[in-house]
């Protein structure tokens, strides 16, 4: 007989990296190292800010870590992604959910090494997908949870964290993951586009990051006739 049971896990450390130049957006992209990282920033940010009068053109990029040492490690059936919207769905686009290597605190340098397979821009054919296909996030409103179910890829390497270590993952909006900077026609605004959702330095816990696997087991009922012929005998 079989059975699941499911674990929530709150993500131990999530935090943004991003590039500033003064070129383009395609340019910020296609850059080895970060020149900041969120920090205190209580927002994960995973889009873009173009801001013509400073010529500032910046892309984000979030890094999520969820450390699963204390899951024995068993078969998994199911695994979820929970984040809490941080702003509204107004400028909303396509996030990729992409295999992660970053650092535990998350320095610049993770920008492009803190994703795994990541060794040049663009880097589409290198990176391992959680997801098998972009990530239209929903939601409206600041507060709104939204959910989404990671992919076999995803699966394996939670196993493999299981019991010893974290599992990570990187979000990257689609114009960033594919590369097509180049066709956006991006209106100067001092707001970040794309969605975005509270990191761990939100003083709020049950905003954090989450993730909420699944587990099988099996059960194995043993039975077994016992007798007893003469002497003492202790059962403890």
């Amino acid at each position: 007989m079989s059975f699941t049971q499911t674990r929530t896990t709150t993500s131990n450390h999530s935090e943004y990296v991003y590039y500033q130049g003064s070129t383009s957006l395609d340019h910020s992209a296609n850059q080895t190292n970060g020149n900041a990282v969120g920090g205190a920033n209580v927002a994960l940010a995973i889009g873009y800010l173009y801001l013509s009068a400073a010529s500032a053109y910046i892309n984000y990029r979030s890094f999520l870590s969820f450390d699963l040492s204390n899951i024995p490690v068993c078969e998994i059936e199911s695994a979820t992604l929970i984040l809490t919207r941080y702003n509204t769905s107004a400028n909303d686009f396509d996030i990729y959910i992409v295999a992660s290597e970053a650092s535990d605190d998350v320095g610049t340098s993770d920008y492009q090494d803190g994703i795994t397979g990541a060794s040049g821009f663009p880097f589409t054919d290198d990176v391992t997908l959680y997801k098998d296909s972009a990530w239209t996030v929903g939601g409206t409103s600041q507060g709104d949870i939204r959910t989404t179910t990671l992919n076999s890829n995803a699966l394996s390497d939670i196993k493999s964290a299981m019991g010893s270590g974290k599992f990570k993952l990187a979000l990257l909006n689609t114009y960033d993951y594919n590369d097509t900077y180049t066709s956006l026609s991006a209106v100067s605004a001092f707001v970040i586009k794309g969605p975005m959702f509270y990191s761990t330095q939100d003083s709020t816990t049950t905003n954090h990051p989450q993730l909420r696997i699944t587990t099988k087991h099996t059960s194995f009922k043993i039975s077994a006739d016992t007798s007893f012929k003469g002497g003492n005998h202790t059962i403890k």
